[in-house]
């Protein structure tokens, strides 16, 4: 497995559509299908936490202590590409193929600039970050909807990714994030 730092990912695929998997509601209707499709029409799906499960990813990325404990074997299992944070007890992972980030407080959104990730309580944030500096067009949203009340200190992040000029992020038509994204349906992509 390939082994990068946020400078080798940046430019890495270039104006290719990437799809940004969570596991919230607008993910739902999401298919196997239409993954397979997005895929043939050369996309790359990158999903985080609990998407493993559900989806058939390129890019998987992760944060939190707890999808370690809970996704050790999907982890270890998983073909592709793998991004995530040093933790201090590695006990359930071997760490020499996995791609680690460093990363700060804040939610600021400067992946253009950057080689720390900005963690904006959120890994889905973190994943758009690293989606962004690899230079994927569009990026598409699907399960970030933060419907729930604990998922609410996560905005802000969307919120300063929003304010970006570029317009390369979408997200699908479902989603909670609509208010601050244009949405374009998978298969029109």
């Amino acid at each position: 497995m390939s082994k990068y730092k946020i400078n080798d990912w940046r430019d890495s695929t270039v104006n290719k559509p990437c799809l940004l998997l969570g596991t919230g509601p607008s993910s739902y209707n999401i298919s196997d299908k239409d993954i397979e499709d997005f895929k043939n029409k050369g996309g790359i799906v990158y999903g985080v936490n609990y998407a493993i499960q559900r989806f058939d990813l390129d890019v998987f990325v992760f944060f939190d202590y707890e999808v370690v404990e809970d996704l050790a074997k999907e982890i270890k299992e998983f073909k592709g590409i793998i991004w995530t944070r040093k933790f201090s007890d590695n006990k359930h992972l071997n760490w020499d193929w996995a791609n680690t980030f460093s990363f700060t407080l804040g939610y600021e959104f400067t992946p253009h600039k950057s080689k720390i990730l900005h963690q904006g309580n959120s890994t889905s944030f973190m994943a758009l970050q690293l989606a962004y500096i690899a230079g994927c067009s569009p990026i598409i949203l699907s399960g970030m909807d933060l419907d729930k009340p604990l998922y609410k200190k996560q905005l802000p992040g969307f919120v300063e990714a929003s304010k970006n000029k570029e317009n390369r992020i979408l997200v699908v038509p479902d989603s909670k994030l609509a208010n601050l994204f244009p949405t374009k349906k998978l298969n029109e992509i």
